[in-house]
């Protein structure tokens, strides 16, 4: 496994995961909301 600095490019995908792993998109979203307030 190599862990590393998420990049752009993933931010979509990480959307999906996160919103595929909660029953609604509100964890999603604030996971973006938190990255584009600097605090992820």
């Amino acid at each position: 496994m190599n862990i590393r600095k998420e990049k752009d490019s993933d931010i979509e995908g990480i959307w999906k995961v996160n919103a595929e792993a909660f029953e609604t998109e509100a964890e999603a979203n604030l996971v973006n909301a938190l990255r584009d307030s600097g605090i992820s």
